[in-house]
Protein backbone atom coordinates (compact mmCIF):
# COMPACT_ATOMS: atom_id res chain seq x y z
CA UNK A 1 0.00 0.00 0.00
CA UNK A 2 1.12 3.38 -1.08
CA UNK A 3 0.10 6.72 0.41
CA UNK A 4 -1.06 9.52 -2.07
CA UNK A 5 1.78 11.11 -3.20
CA UNK A 6 3.96 7.59 -3.51
CA UNK A 7 0.98 6.44 -6.37
CA UNK A 8 0.54 9.77 -7.93
CA UNK A 9 4.74 9.73 -8.58
CA UNK A 10 5.13 6.23 -8.93
CA UNK A 11 2.23 6.47 -12.24
CA UNK A 12 3.49 9.26 -13.27
CA UNK A 13 7.08 7.63 -13.55
CA UNK A 14 5.69 4.67 -15.03
CA UNK A 15 3.65 6.61 -17.43
CA UNK A 16 7.11 8.25 -18.55
CA UNK A 17 9.19 4.98 -18.50
CA UNK A 18 6.37 3.56 -20.55
CA UNK A 19 5.91 6.36 -23.13
CA UNK A 20 9.79 6.52 -23.85
CA UNK A 21 9.85 2.83 -24.15
CA UNK A 22 7.31 3.56 -26.97
CA UNK A 23 8.62 5.92 -28.59
CA UNK A 24 12.48 5.33 -28.15
CA UNK A 25 13.06 1.89 -26.44
CA UNK A 26 12.01 -1.64 -26.05
CA UNK A 27 8.63 -1.24 -27.06
CA UNK A 28 9.36 0.59 -30.04
CA UNK A 29 9.89 -3.14 -31.35
CA UNK A 30 8.36 -5.71 -32.15
CA UNK A 31 10.29 -8.13 -30.13
CA UNK A 32 10.96 -5.51 -27.00
CA UNK A 33 9.65 -6.57 -23.67
CA UNK A 34 9.43 -4.45 -20.42
CA UNK A 35 9.95 -6.34 -16.97
CA UNK A 36 8.71 -4.67 -13.85
CA UNK A 37 9.46 -6.17 -10.35
CA UNK A 38 9.03 -5.28 -6.90
CA UNK A 39 9.77 -6.94 -3.92
CA UNK A 40 11.00 -6.31 -0.30
CA UNK A 41 14.79 -7.11 1.57
CA UNK A 42 14.66 -9.02 4.87
CA UNK A 43 18.03 -7.18 6.08
CA UNK A 44 18.31 -5.37 9.33
CA UNK A 45 16.85 -2.27 7.59
CA UNK A 46 14.52 -3.80 4.75
CA UNK A 47 14.00 -1.92 1.65
CA UNK A 48 11.79 -1.42 -0.59
CA UNK A 49 12.82 -2.55 -4.44
CA UNK A 50 11.12 -1.38 -7.43
CA UNK A 51 12.58 -2.25 -11.02
CA UNK A 52 11.72 -1.49 -14.61
CA UNK A 53 13.98 -3.13 -16.95
CA UNK A 54 13.87 -2.70 -21.02
CA UNK A 55 14.93 -5.40 -23.14
CA UNK A 56 15.04 -7.06 -26.52
CA UNK A 57 14.22 -4.02 -28.54
CA UNK A 58 16.34 -1.63 -30.15
CA UNK A 59 20.03 -0.35 -28.83
CA UNK A 60 19.75 2.59 -27.13
CA UNK A 61 22.23 5.09 -26.09
CA UNK A 62 22.29 8.04 -23.20
CA UNK A 63 20.65 11.00 -23.73
CA UNK A 64 22.28 13.91 -24.52
CA UNK A 65 20.27 15.74 -21.95
CA UNK A 66 18.03 15.41 -18.55
CA UNK A 67 14.38 16.92 -19.63
CA UNK A 68 11.08 16.83 -17.61
CA UNK A 69 10.37 13.26 -17.48
CA UNK A 70 13.81 12.29 -16.19
CA UNK A 71 13.65 14.43 -13.76
CA UNK A 72 10.27 13.35 -12.50
CA UNK A 73 11.53 9.83 -12.70
CA UNK A 74 14.55 10.72 -10.65
CA UNK A 75 12.98 13.66 -8.00
CA UNK A 76 9.98 12.75 -7.52
CA UNK A 77 9.96 9.44 -6.46
CA UNK A 78 13.01 9.59 -4.59
CA UNK A 79 11.65 12.77 -2.69
CA UNK A 80 8.18 11.03 -2.13
CA UNK A 81 9.59 7.07 -0.93
CA UNK A 82 12.50 8.71 0.78
CA UNK A 83 15.02 6.90 -1.40
CA UNK A 84 17.01 6.65 -4.27
CA UNK A 85 16.66 6.19 -7.77
CA UNK A 86 19.22 4.89 -10.64
CA UNK A 87 17.99 5.36 -14.22
CA UNK A 88 20.51 4.04 -16.52
CA UNK A 89 20.92 3.67 -20.33
CA UNK A 90 22.02 0.40 -20.78
CA UNK A 91 22.66 -1.24 -24.95
CA UNK A 92 19.76 -3.51 -24.06
CA UNK A 93 17.20 -1.01 -22.54
CA UNK A 94 16.65 1.52 -19.53
CA UNK A 95 16.33 -0.01 -16.48
CA UNK A 96 15.13 2.11 -13.03
CA UNK A 97 16.00 0.68 -10.25
CA UNK A 98 13.96 2.59 -7.16
CA UNK A 99 15.27 1.87 -3.56
CA UNK A 100 13.78 2.85 -0.25
CA UNK A 101 13.37 2.33 3.24
CA UNK A 102 10.20 -0.22 3.73
CA UNK A 103 9.19 2.20 6.24
CA UNK A 104 8.71 4.82 4.00
CA UNK A 105 5.04 2.98 2.59
CA UNK A 106 2.46 3.55 5.02
CA UNK A 107 1.37 -0.31 5.04
CA UNK A 108 5.22 -1.29 6.35
CA UNK A 109 4.54 1.07 9.54
CA UNK A 110 0.52 0.45 10.14
CA UNK A 111 1.76 -3.47 10.29
CA UNK A 112 4.60 -2.74 12.67
CA UNK A 113 2.39 -0.76 15.14
CA UNK A 114 0.40 -3.53 15.43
Amino acid sequence: MLNPRQALSLTLAINELATNATKYGALSAPSGKVDVEWSKTDADAPQFLFTWREHGGLAISVPTRQGFGSRVIKDFIAADFDGDVRLTFEPTGVVCRLTAPLNSLPAWRWRRVQ
